[in-house]
């Protein structure tokens, strides 16, 4: 009981997160969450709109996440463009023995090199194998056999994923496709 009353006062008064408005009872509970997304059948984004409207643009909605309602806050929090906010990148690429220096003309070297692969005549160039490989698919999920038979989809769309890759990369037709179990062992 003294651990819960602890963890209550921590999640109201102390967390970093303490001081941003939101209902009390989500900042103190995550019950709050699963009532409206299991017993009102998934209206919690619509309450959390509601808090918004109630609370203003920053909630908090449970003892770990704020939500954001303004746009011009996004570039605050997600770094847009090519602009870093810190040098911290340089600490944290010593582990993988890369100092960061030069990294910008190397970034747009490999840029550079990978940009036919991207233009739209590179992807239209694409095109015809892309079809080729998503109607194999849809011809072998339709002739799938037993309709009660579950079929993997993760299996089905990395075996899609795959046959395309190595296609493009390797220039070979692995065509995980045609393997049984949509080369389930990959």
């Amino acid at each position: 009981m003294l651990f819960l009353c602890g963890l209550a006062v921590y999640r109201l008064l102390l967390s970093p997160i303490a001081g941003f408005p939101g209902p009390k009872i989500a900042a103190l509970t995550g019950w709050y969450e699963f009532y409206h997304d299991y017993w009102c059948l998934g209206t919690y984004v619509f309450q959390i709109e509601k808090m918004h409207h109630d609370y203003g643009p920053i909630v908090r909605i449970n003892p770990y996440e704020l939500s954001t309602h303004d746009p011009a806050f996004y570039s605050t929090v997600y770094v847009t463009g090519s602009q870093r906010r810190t040098e911290n990148y340089s600490h944290f690429a010593k582990g993988i023995d890369f100092d960061g220096k030069g990294a910008p003309q190397r970034g747009s070297q490999a840029k550079q090199a990978g940009k036919p692969f991207f233009s739209r005549a590179g992807i239209a160039q694409l095109e015809p194998m892309l079809w080729d490989k998503a109607g194999k698919l849809c011809k072998r999920l339709e002739n799938s056999g037993d309709p009660y038979k579950a079929i993997r989809l993760d299996h089905a769309f990395s075996a899609f994923t795959g046959s395309v890759i190595s296609e493009i990369c390797c220039e070979t037709d692995e065509d995980f496709l045609d393997q049984p179990g949509f080369a389930s062992h990959w």
